[in-house]
Order: C-alpha cells, then sequence, then structure tokens
C-alpha cells in the first residue's frame, strides 16, 4: 500500500485528449482524474482536483508536472 504525498510535493500529470476535452489523471492520487478544454489547462485544472482531494487551498499544491500527453490520433 502506498501512502498519498503530502499536498505540497510533486505530482505528474497524464492529459489524454479526447473530442473535445483532456481527459487528466494523476499518477500519484489513483482517485484524481479531470478534465479541461484544452491541453493549456491541464496544469491548472489538476492542481484543482489535488486540492479538493485534500481540501486545501491550491496554492498550497506542490508543482505539476504533464509528463505525458496522449494525442486524439495516437488512440
Amino acid at each position: 500500500m502506498t501512502t498519498d504525498p503530502s499536498p505540497g510535493g510533486k505530482f505528474r500529470v497524464v492529459a489524454r485528449q479526447g473530442d473535445d476535452w483532456w481527459g487528466i489523471r494523476v499518477r500519484e492520487l489513483d482517485w484524481v482524474f479531470s478534465q479541461a478544454t484544452c491541453l493549456e489547462e491541464v496544469a491548472e485544472t489538476a492542481r484543482d482536483a489535488i486540492a479538493a482531494y485534500y481540501d486545501v487551498s491550491a496554492s498550497e499544491v506542490g508543482e505539476i508536472v504533464i509528463d505525458k500527453v496522449i494525442a486524439a490520433d495516437s488512440l
């Protein structure tokens, strides 16, 4: 069993392009998912989802790294 990182830790995000949105998954937090309307919004949206998970302000969330992008044409 793994322990969740602290909210101020580093979080790696996978962004998968859909038809009209980007699906977001946070690697370190198995049950944290979200979506954004464009790739440029992925990090901010992930930060908000992580903040909601921990019940903290988005400003308390650490570094967000988009470490994998899956384009729609690669599916």
